[in-house]
């Protein structure tokens, strides 16, 4: 019979909770990136509805260019996003399994997370006075934006949570190397 002890099994425990987490970020961002792809899709004339609104649309000589121009703004900050949580999951998962985590998946963890808090700040104010996204006649109501504001909840809670397990992986290893120290000061 095996005896572990406790700190064996939280750590276990907490390398579990890394995959796992790891694997959930990464399936969250499969979701934003095909939410994303549907909405543009779906609701392109309200989007160039939104953008004419907005933006000097005499600066643009069609409506082609004026989408275009948003679809390239948009398509990079959704790429880098994305390439983001699959950064920081793909890390979570090695970290999960005892490998180390890739370089700077803690720094782009926090990046991820604020952006997060940040849009739950936006989507609160916004329901807050009664406007959806964008603000226009689309079809995606404010319990779309709502349903929206449950996933960037979630996202945070993810974030957060890998961040916690991290950390207590990185207190147990400190630990254990310090228990060995001091084991192998005793014996010499």
């Amino acid at each position: 019979m095996i005896h572990n002890s406790k700190e064996e099994i939280r750590e276990r425990k907490m390398r579990d909770n890394l995959r796992i987490v790891g694997k959930g970020i990464i399936i969250l961002n499969i979701w934003i990136l095909l939410k994303s792809f549907g909405v543009f899709f779906f609701e392109r004339e309200e989007i160039l509805y939104f953008l004419k609104e907005r933006v000097n649309a005499d600066d643009f000589s069609s409506d082609r260019r004026l989408l275009m121009l948003f679809v390239l703004v948009m398509g990079v900050y959704l790429l880098v996003g994305i390439i983001f949580g699959f950064y920081v999951g793909a890390s979570a998962i090695r970290e999960g399994h005892g490998k180390k985590g890739l370089f700077g998946f803690r720094f782009i963890t926090v990046i991820l997370l604020f952006n997060n808090c940040n849009s739950i700040l936006q989507g609160l104010e916004m329901l807050s006075k009664g406007q959806s996204f964008l603000d226009t006649n689309l079809t995606i109501t404010v319990s779309m934006s709502r349903a929206m504001l449950f996933v960037d909840i979630t996202a945070v809670i993810m974030l957060v949570d890998l961040l916690i397990s991290d950390v207590r992986i990185r207190m147990y290893k400190h630990q254990e190397a310090k228990e060995l120290k001091s084991l192998i000061a005793k014996e010499a």
